[in-house]
C-alpha cells in the first residue's frame, strides 16, 4: 500500500535517483545529462513559487514515483493551462501509482481553478507522419518493442481522458536515433471568462 503527500526539498535526492533512471537509459526525457540534486531541488522549488501541486508517492519511507504540475507557459494569458510532469520509479510500474497521483494533481489544479491539462510525451518516431487520429489508434494498439521508448505514456493518458492534440515529427535526437513528441490535453475547468485561477493568483 502507498500514500500520496506533497513533496518537500529533503525528497529531492530520491526523486532525482529515480529521474536519473529515464535520462540515462531511456528516451522518456529528451535530458542528456541528470541534473545535481541541487538544480532538482531548485527546479522543485520553482513549482512551489507558482504554488502547483507537487506530489511525489511512498510506502514504507520508500520514494516511488513523483507528479507535478507547472505553467504551460510564463505568459499570463496561458495562466489556465498547466503542463504535468510523471515519473515512477522502474519497478513500482502497473500498480496503480500513475493513476492515484494524476488524479490527485488533477483535484488539487481543479480546486484552484485550471482548465486545461497538457502532458508532453516522447514516443517512438513514426513514418510516414500521420494524423491525429491514426496516431492515436496506432499507440494504442502497438505491441512491439522499440528501442530506448515505448507508447505506454501515449497509453496511460488517454485511459485518463486526454486527447492527442499535435505531433512533432523527429524533433529529437539522442542514443543515435530520432524521436517524435506529442502533445495531448485534457480540459477540467468550465472555461468561464476571465477563468477563476485568475482571482487565485491575483
Amino acid at each position: 500500500m502507498f500514500t500520496l503527500r506533497p513533496a518537500t526539498s529533503a525528497d529531492a535526492p530520491a526523486l532525482t535517483a529515480i529521474y536519473d533512471h529515464y535520462v540515462t537509459h531511456t528516451a522518456v526525457s529528451f535530458a542528456c545529462e541528470t541534473p545535481s540534486v541541487a538544480e532538482f531541488s531548485a527546479r522543485m522549488e520553482q513549482v512551489r513559487a507558482h504554488q502547483l501541486p507537487y506530489l511525489v508517492a511512498e510506502a514504507e519511507g520508500q520514494l516511488l514515483g513523483y507528479a507535478y504540475a507547472s505553467p504551460f507557459s510564463e505568459r499570463p494569458a496561458y495562466l489556465p493551462s498547466v503542463e504535468l510532469t510523471i515519473y515512477l520509479a522502474p519497478n513500482s510500474k502497473r500498480q496503480g501509482l500513475g493513476r492515484a497521483l494524476y488524479q490527485a494533481l488533477e483535484q488539487e489544479l481543479k480546486a484552484q481553478g485550471y482548465e486545461n491539462l497538457y502532458a508532453c510525451i516522447a514516443t517512438p518516431m513514426v513514418t510516414p507522419i500521420k494524423d491525429n487520429e491514426s496516431l492515436l489508434q496506432d499507440a494504442l494498439s502497438d505491441k512491439q518493442e522499440h528501442a530506448f521508448i515505448s507508447w505506454d505514456s501515449v497509453r496511460f493518458h488517454h485511459h485518463l481522458g486526454f486527447r492527442l492534440v499535435g505531433v512533432f515529427s523527429q524533433c529529437s535526437f539522442k542514443f543515435g536515433r530520432y524521436f517524435d513528441m506529442v502533445y495531448m490535453e485534457k480540459h477540467i475547468g468550465v472555461h468561464d471568462a476571465p477563468p477563476s485561477c485568475y482571482q487565485e493568483k491575483a
